[in-house]
């Protein structure tokens, strides 16, 4: 018999969370399971950020609950492909839908996945905090092998994003540097700004200006002082673009980002994937602040694609209530550790 469970689950942050959309405490995931006689083997989970996520929690737990109650009347797994209008609930319930598919929730695209073998480099993210707090961070990635740092930049002074920029440098020439500024910039500053941080070879800046200005966007990219990664441009493209396509045509940026919990899902990713391909623009994969359910569903779907480079992938250790899982980090890459397991006993407990 086949039914189906939901389970909200507040994450709680180990030290609070700057972020351009304000300092985050905890957040929301709401689970899917589907299970066959009683056993768990379909889990999904969506990942609900303020400012970001396209649904509130209130539509999304409404629209979760319906399918739910709609599994458990008819006997049917959902047809993922109707939630297009719901982009975290439709990678909640694909992603259940793939382990339950493969009678593993956890061997959601069937990989052989040995635990030093599959290694996922990964960028070192430093929270936006005060300069002094941001730098033994710094300090701390790199201590840990990171060669890829991410810097969130815009949210203080010009001044002081340039000094830990400059820090990095100094420690070493070869450093990654990508930074992101969240829109944190306008028409008005961002030229002067990138120039100034171009002198210290940045690999690339994300959404330098907010989503949705399209010409100033355009010309900014054309301009190219510093590579460009779409990352809100994408999520939201549906309020400014006729679509993806077009997207791409008018700003034709040197990378976009590509969130699956935000954007859709797998099948949503992979459109964009083979749309940057044909026009030879770069992307990597980032979580968004999924619990190590989501992250490990990104992590097999980063390991089928057989990526190079640095992905955007989180480690699970901002949570103190995280799921436990067998995703571990090593220095700069996260993999499986086949002596670990899960421990589902926060979920869906009888």
């Amino acid at each position: 018999m086949l039914n189906a469970k939901i389970h909200k689950h507040d994450l709680i942050f180990k030290e609070q969370a700057g972020t351009s959309r304000g300092t985050l405490a905890k957040k929301v995931s709401i689970f899917l399971g589907l299970y066959q006689d009683n056993k768990l083997i379909g889990l999904g989970e969506c990942s609900l950020l303020p400012g970001l996520s396209f649904e509130s929690e209130k539509v999304a737990l409404k629209q979760l609950n319906a399918i739910a109650k709609e599994i458990n009347k008819k006997q049917v797994l959902p047809n993922s492909k109707k939630l297009e209008g719901y982009p975290c609930v439709r990678f909640c319930v694909e992603t259940a839908i793939l382990g339950f598919n493969n009678v593993s929730f956890d061997k959601v695209f069937v990989l052989e996945i040995a635990s030093k073998n599959n290694p996922i480099k990964i960028n070192g993210l430093v929270w936006m905090d005060s300069q002094a707090r941001q730098l033994k961070k710094i300090e701390k990635k790199i201590a840990q092998g990171f060669q890829c740092i991410k810097l969130k930049v815009g949210a203080l002074s010009f001044e002081e994003d340039l000094a830990l920029i400059k820090e990095i440098r100094e420690v070493s020439k070869k450093i990654e540097i990508r930074l992101d500024a969240n829109g944190s910039f306008n028409k008005d500053n961002v030229y002067k700004i990138l120039d100034s941080f171009s002198k210290y070879n940045i690999h690339s800046i994300e959404q330098p200006l907010k989503a949705g200005q399209v010409n100033e966007t355009h010309e900014l990219i054309k301009e190219n002082i510093i590579d460009i990664a779409l990352d809100e441009e994408i999520i939201f493209h549906k309020k400014f673009y006729s679509s993806k396509e077009d997207l791409l045509e008018k700003l034709n940026p040197q990378y976009i980002i590509l969130k699956p919990g935000l954007i859709g899902g797998f099948s949503e990713t992979s459109q964009w994937i083979s749309l940057s391909k044909d026009k030879k623009i770069g992307f990597w994969l980032t979580s968004a602040l999924e619990s190590n359910v989501g992250l490990h569903a990104i992590y097999q779907y980063c390991l089928s694609l057989q990526l190079s480079g640095y992905q955007g992938l989180g480690t699970g250790s901002l949570f103190e209530n995280n799921i436990e899982s067998p995703l571990v980090q090593q220095g700069e890459n996260i993999l499986i550790d086949n002596n670990k397991v899960w421990n589902l006993s926060m979920l869906f407990t009888k």
